[in-house]
């Protein structure tokens, strides 16, 4: 049965495939049958074109034979005519594409007849803004420095089209002047340095003098014009340089020598005598700064003093001079006074030897400046009364405390000398940044101790600085988090009053003290967290 069933499937696919077929085939005799009747009227066509040729032919022999030789010249003739008139549509088409070329070069010479007038108007133009610059050049006191004839003017008027012969006249002579110079963009920078610093240099020394002169500048169109206000108004400078020339020449012959001397010896007199109070003013004041240091005594009984004392690298003369300068200059007579003047004399110019390009008033100051002829001198006190100098070597072989001491013992008294000249309410307040580096704990409360001791305040930062120390009385700490995940810095106020620090974390403290606050984010806590809190830091 099943046999049965699969050839009854077998049998049902080949009859359909049996009927395709058929159909197919049918197809395929239709297609046949109308190729056949396409083939016969091919073939009927032929027949009939053939036919026709063979008569046409037939046709043009008869032709050919009745009409001969005139025929024959005539076809000649039109063979003739043929050729030349593809020789002439030949010529044409060349006579076109040499048009066509003789046109695209007629354009290109436009064009370029178009660009030339342009170029030129823009020439005449940049010619027009280059005398333009010229301007500023027209000016006496720049055509002599240029070595230029001073006589050469700026027109009135200038034309557009052309030239005027005076701004002609002006750029051949400023031509002839540079005709030999060839700068470079390094000489350029150079002279514009050189010309920046003698302007700084000008405006430095002429309000100095205190003739109340002063320079000003303008630029015009790339020319630095340097004019001197005095009491005459604005003046060029070359022109008040020929005429305090001239002036200092004046005053120079109305001067005797004898009148010199007397006023030297009455300028000298006056600076021997500022000299002199400036001297007995400093060394009172290192003298009182001695005896508070020498009052303080570190935790080993040492003491530290210091000393005024002259220059080792001082000359013989030098000493000299300075020990007639501790002296009344009332009492000095003429013997000195002459001494004093041929000293100075001397250091004068061999300062001005040596540095020529100094202005005359930094030089006086270097000369004169007398806190260079003397040294700071340290010496170091034993509770039995011994003396040493305290060197650099002595130094290293103090303990580590006694170190610290003797450095800031010298700064906390210099900085109490000087608060002690100020108003008894002015602040007495010392900055130390990266305060007592290097320094143990024990040492920071010595040395906090020692800034008590002089009532100093101080305003100190430092990594793990705390003035948790009993001698201090009382301090406010801020202590600073960086986070670089928040891009912040997170503070928190930390107040010591002598035995406990007390944490500020809601602000009270701070608004206490008078913090404005603007620089407060609120905190996101709890409010126990936000309590203050009392840490000892002293276990710490």
């Amino acid at each position: 049965m099943s046999r049965f069933e699969r050839g009854g499937v077998r049998l049902e696919g080949a009859r359909t495939a049996a009927a395709r077929a058929a159909e197919q085939e049918d197809q395929a005799r239709q297609r046949h049958d109308e190729a056949v009747d396409r083939l016969t009227a091919a073939t009927e066509t032929a027949r009939t074109a053939r036919a026709r040729h063979q008569e046409k032919a037939e046709a043009y022999r008869t032709l050919r034979d009745s009409v001969g030789a005139d025929a024959e010249r005539v076809l000649a003739d039109v063979a003739r005519t043929a050729d030349a008139i593809t020789e002439a549509e030949q010529a044409v088409e060349q006579a076109r594409t040499a048009l066509g070329a003789a046109r695209e070069r007629r354009v290109a010479a436009l064009t370029r007849v178009e660009l030339g007038e342009q170029a030129l108007v823009v020439a005449v133009a940049e010619a027009q803004h280059d005398a333009q610059r010229l301007r500023p050049y027209a000016q006496p006191d720049l055509l002599s420095l240029l070595r230029c004839p001073t006589d050469l003017r700026w027109p009135a008027q200038t034309s557009d089209d052309e030239l005027h012969p005076q701004v002609a006249a002006l750029h051949e002579a400023i031509l002839t002047a540079t005709r030999e110079l060839s700068p470079t963009e390094t000489s350029l920078k150079q002279s514009a340095t050189r010309l920046t610093s003698a302007l700084t240099d000008l405006q430095a020394q002429l309000p100095a003098a205190g003739l109340d002169h002063r320079p000003e500048w303008d630029t015009d169109d790339g020319v630095i014009v340097v004019r001197v206000a005095d009491e005459q108004g604005l003046t060029p400078v070359a022109h008040f340089a020929d005429r305090i020339t001239r002036e200092r020449r004046d005053q120079e012959q109305l001067l005797t020598d004898s009148e010199q001397r007397v006023l030297e010896d009455a300028l000298l007199g006056q600076l021997a005598r500022q000299i002199h109070h400036r001297t007995i003013e400093a060394r009172d004041l290192v003298a009182a700064m001695d005896s508070q240091m020498r009052a303080r005594r570190m935790s080993s009984g040492l003491t530290v003093g210091v000393g005024w004392r002259l220059a080792d690298d001082l000359d013989t003369e030098q000493r000299d001079v300075c020990k007639l300068l501790e002296r009344d200059p009332a009492r000095l007579g003429p013997g000195q006074l002459t001494t004093m003047r041929r000293h100075f004399a001397a250091r004068i110019k061999t300062a001005r030897a040596a540095a020529p390009e100094r202005p005359y008033r930094e030089l006086l100051g270097d000369v004169l400046d007398y806190r260079q002829w003397r040294t700071f001198a340290f010496t170091l006190h034993r509770p039995g009364g011994g003396t040493e100098a305290l060197t650099r070597a002595r130094h290293s072989q103090l303990s580590g405390g006694e170190q610290s001491v003797s450095l800031h013992l010298p700064l906390f008294a210099a900085a109490n000398a000087l608060f002690g000249s100020a108003r008894p309410d002015a602040p007495r307040l010392l900055g130390l940044d990266e305060a007592f580096a290097g320094v143990d704990d024990t040492g920071r409360g010595e040395l906090m101790a020692l800034a008590k001791q002089f009532d100093l305040d101080l305003f100190m930062t430092g990594y793990d600085l705390w003035a948790t120390h009993p001698a201090v009385s009382g301090a406010a700490h801020y202590d600073l988090s960086h986070s670089a995940v928040e891009h912040a810095v997170s503070t928190v106020l930390l107040v010591w009053d002598g035995s406990t620090n007390i944490a500020d974390f809601d602000g009270t403290l701070a608004r206490a003290l008078g913090s404005p606050e603007t620089r407060r984010a609120p905190a996101g806590h709890s409010e126990a967290d936000r309590t203050g809190v009392l840490l000892d830091l002293t276990d710490e």
